[in-house]
């Protein structure tokens, strides 16, 4: 909410959730992409409709994303107080972006990344629970 005086987020990103081949950068296909939970019927009718287009088989990836979220500050010192928090919460990559016009917290964390091998069919597909 940007309800406070004091700060407000320009932007925040829930976090993406995405399955894709792995073609090569640039090269690969989305089959889901999703900022909210993908459901397990989801993302096994994904997997069905890509082994129809790919009968053989090619290696995708279930990639994970965390927060991002933007949060324009009132001053340096209060940019300061959020951007410790968020460091002792565990967003390490956390920094601050002082321009002319804003003073914005940037808060994240690649360590809660995940970026995980799936396949349509065979061992490294995803079960039904």
């Amino acid at each position: 909410s940007n309800s406070n005086e004091r700060e407000y987020d320009t932007s925040d990103i829930e976090g993406e959730r995405a399955i894709t081949s792995n073609s090569g950068k640039g090269q690969g296909t989305w089959l889901i992409s999703s900022h909210a939970t993908i459901e397990a019927d989801q993302l096994l009718g994904a997997l069905d409709a890509h082994s129809n287009i790919f009968p053989s088989g090619n290696a995708l990836m279930l990639k994970h994303e965390p927060l991002l979220l933007h949060i324009a500050a009132s001053n340096i010192s209060r940019a300061r107080q959020l951007l410790t928090i968020a460091c002792n919460l565990g967003f390490r990559e956390s920094g601050l972006v002082v321009t002319p016009k804003r003073i914005t917290v940037a808060i994240r964390s690649h360590s809660l990344s995940l970026t995980i091998p799936i396949a349509s069919s065979g061992s490294l597909r995803p079960g039904n629970d």
